[in-house]
């Protein structure tokens, strides 16, 4: 058998902004059904441990005390792990949402050699907010490597299955949480996907990261009430610099909506999330004053 001709890669300009969001709406939605599947599994587990534990309190079942011990652990264990996924659920199920309305920005390379240039580095997650509460920022180039590791059978971290990869683009959002401290006012958690094009390792990824441009490889969440700002993965100083910008009226660094024509305003594929229409993309240059 002759070998299989390798499909081309999607074409990676801002006229591909539709089709990248479109892409993360799907992953983020396929990471939920999968983490909702997997917590319904755990369910039926907790439910047989805890049957064949109360045929052993009720003397129908007749085990040492050793083994009763294990029962009792293993529903507590597993209820923990599903009190995890259904946070995963959550923040996939968020996410999903959100980046089916966010704002694309294209970073040109001028921009992104600017932005490097800045002395001043963002002290405050929020300060990407100054840009929208949510959006999708899509580098011309690659702006760091990361590395990530993946079992292509278990989805399950394995550091002999690391790689290296690519950072293209930074997808952000906000969510808000009760602070313990002050009951008025809420804290703000900002959430950052690393995103990747990684045209070669897709196996090592869960099925919903193996169709869309690029890949949610990483997940960082930082709080605004934290007191230092924890060590950025690739890209995210950059994103947190652009929104610094906005605020910075001598900024260097210039962004204006470029018009997306009709036909590339919606990515349709067959068992994909409708996504409203993306109309333009922020396009961030370097002022050429």
């Amino acid at each position: 058998m002759g070998r299989r001709n390798r499909k081309p890669e999607p074409v990676w300009s801002p006229q591909s902004a539709a089709r990248i969001r479109a892409g993360l709406v799907y992953g983020h939605h396929e990471d939920y059904r999968h983490w909702t599947t997997l917590g319904t599994e755990l369910d039926n587990v907790i439910d047989s441990l805890s049957a064949e534990l109360d045929d052993v309190e009720a003397g129908i079942l007749s085990v040492s005390p050793e083994e009763a011990q294990e029962l009792e652990d293993g529903i507590d264990e597993t209820t923990e792990l599903v009190g995890e996924l259904e946070m995963s659920e959550s923040l996939s199920l968020i996410a999903a949402k959100v980046a089916a309305t966010s704002p694309v920005y294209w970073v040109a390379d001028s921009a992104l050699a600017t932005l490097r240039e800045e002395s001043d580095v963002a002290n405050d997650v929020t300060s990407v907010l100054a840009l929208q509460e949510s959006g999708i920022v899509v580098f011309e180039s690659p702006v760091g490597r990361l590395e990530i590791a993946g079992d292509a059978d278990t989805d399950e971290v394995d550091g002999s299955d690391s790689l290296i990869v690519d950072v293209d683009g930074i997808f952000w959002f906000h969510t808000e949480f009760d602070d313990e401290d002050d009951d008025d006012d809420p804290a703000t958690a900002v959430w950052f996907h690393v995103l990747s094009r990684m045209p070669d390792n897709r196996n090592h990824l869960m099925d919903g990261w193996r169709l869309p441009v690029v890949a949610d490889v990483e997940t960082v969440a930082f709080r605004s009430d934290d007191v230092e700002v924890p060590v950025l993965p690739p890209g995210v100083e950059l994103v947190l610099r652009l929104g610094m910008s906005v605020s910075t009226p001598d900024s260097d660094v210039t962004m204006q909506h470029e018009a997306l024509p009709k036909s590339k305003q919606i990515y349709d594929k067959r068992g994909w999330p409708d996504v409203p229409p993306l109309e333009s993309v922020v396009m961030v240059v370097a002022d050429q004053r």
